[in-house]
């Protein structure tokens, strides 16, 4: 039974003498005996031939691994019972570069995640040096097994602190407009760096090492971003940020939050009373690039427009709506996703009702537009003021020259006409262009071979005698003296 297999697999792998190259009989005489019948998942227990997964992994072997722990069940009992086993043969990979066989120990679900420090502490010597090098690749494979870079950063915090600070400031070499982006000092040497011999990543050019630097800070960000958040409430980080912020470097500050986008929560929490004095300074002058920046950089707009709301609301109805800037509030709406326009439009529907109301009596088509774009709700506004609104659209009409563009526009967002035409019927049968302004108030569009075709035709006609009257035709152009000769001498 299954006491013969685990025999036969035993003498097999312990005859003197026996060749290497024989070793690679076993995974055949193992498939052999699951074919007969044989469970791995008796096989593989520590009792039994749970050794079989140590040469399986030693001979990176993906089908025999495969086949050792497709069922097994006491998996755990193994890995306990050949820990320091295990455990060299982690080291021995990460000597030789042999990654097949730690992505295979991931694939077994081996992981050093719960052990301790001073297991994992063994492997922060060649990490380091890792890092001054900018080869990630071992501590990628390792993370899989459960090391933890953020552990790793606390045991050697100014190592690692001064390794991702100078790759900050490499990020900023050669950023235009950034009087502070000068090439960084050369990395000092640390205690654990010189423990041993370390080959320095090599000169680049200053783009290339910027962009060289970001790449490797991202990667380390992916493998685990709280040891990265460890550097970002350091003392040295913080005081870098903040000169950034007051020199407004935001290309430079952008490229730290593209590596982590809460790279800044603590510079903020630490200058908060500045930076928003500073965006109440920029919504009073209506400096929505400042706005924007700032957003842009994840800084807590939301709890910002909590705290100052009624400045802000006041603000924005005295100087960005009176003095229609209509590009920085267009701006502001799709930029800045915290903050809400038709909550705004609610809070003070008396100022912005008035200020609608004035726009439509003035007929400025434009800017009757563009609040519609910023969410003002038009239709709930015509039903509130729609007294006053009808009396405008009524004197539109009632001209010599009706303001179709306007009335277009008021169509466009869902004027109530059959309200107004029930109200006013008696005063619209002698208006101009009866025709025209059935079509700019209808509300259904119409049909090919409508009287409308007649109306634009007419104003086509009208457009081309016009053109006819104010410039001359190329037959006419022909006859004309040229300026040189006798005739454009008398002139």
């Amino acid at each position: 039974g299954q006491g013969y297999v685990e025999q036969q697999l035993a003498s097999l792998c312990a005859i003197r003498g026996f060749p290497v190259d024989g070793l690679f009989r076993v995974p055949f005489a193992l498939a052999a005996f699951i074919r007969a019948g044989a469970s791995t998942a008796c096989l593989m227990r520590p009792e039994g031939c749970g050794y079989l997964l140590l040469l399986a992994l030693a001979s990176e072997s993906f089908t025999f691994v495969y086949l050792l722990v497709k069922d097994a069940i006491h998996l755990e009992a193994v890995f306990a019972q050949y820990r320091q086993q295990l455990l060299r043969l982690v080291h021995r990979a990460l000597e030789h570069r042999r990654f097949m066989v730690l992505d295979l120990l991931a694939f077994c679900g081996y992981s050093l995640e719960r052990s301790g420090d001073e297991v994992q502490s063994q492997f922060d010597e060649r990490f380091l040096k890792c890092l001054l090098t900018e080869d990630l690749a071992p501590i990628e494979r390792m993370s899989r097994l459960g090391l933890s870079l953020r552990r790793l950063a606390e045991r050697n915090e100014g190592a690692f602190h001064v390794f991702v600070q100078r790759r900050l400031e490499a990020m900023q070499v050669g950023r235009p407009g950034d009087a502070s982006c000068q090439a960084p000092a050369p990395e000092p040497a640390t205690d654990l760096a010189a423990a041993g011999p370390t080959e320095e990543a090599p000169p680049q050019p200053q783009a290339e090492g910027a962009a060289s630097a970001r790449e490797l800070l991202r990667r380390l960000a992916r493998l685990d971003r709280s040891a990265l958040e460890l550097h970002f409430r350091s003392r040295v980080f913080l005081d870098f940020a903040g000169g950034l912020l007051a020199k407004r470097s935001f290309v430079s500050l952008r490229s730290i939050v593209e590596v982590h986008p809460g790279a800044l929560e603590v510079c903020f929490v630490e200058n908060r009373a500045t930076l928003e004095g500073s965006i109440i300074d920029a919504f009073l002058l209506r400096d929505v690039a400042f706005v924007v920046d700032m957003c842009s950089l994840s800084f807590p707009m939301g709890s910002f427009f909590a705290r100052h709301q009624a400045e802000v609301d006041s603000m924005l109805l005295s100087c960005w709506l009176q003095h229609k800037s209509w590009a920085e509030l267009g701006a502001l709406r799709s930029e800045v996703r915290q903050w809400n326009f038709p909550a705004f439009f609610e809070r003070n529907r008396g100022r912005t009702d008035d200020f609608a109301i004035v726009t439509i009596e003035n007929g400025y088509w434009y800017d009757v537009n563009n609040l519609a774009q910023l969410g003002f709700d038009f239709r709930s506004f015509f039903d509130r003021r729609f007294e006053e609104v009808s009396r405008a659209v009524l004197g539109f009409i009632e001209t010599s020259r009706p303001h179709f563009v306007l009335l277009r526009e008021l169509s466009a967002l869902s004027f109530p006409w059959a309200r107004f035409m029930e109200a006013h019927r008696h005063r619209l049968g002698p208006a101009k262009d009866d025709d025209f302004l059935h079509f700019v108030i209808s509300l259904e569009g119409f049909e090919i071979g409508s009287k409308v075709y007649g109306v634009v035709e007419q104003t086509c006609r009208l457009y081309h005698s016009m053109a006819s009257q104010l410039f001359p035709s190329p037959a006419e152009m022909s006859q004309r003296p040229l300026p040189d000769d006798e005739g454009g001498a008398e002139e």
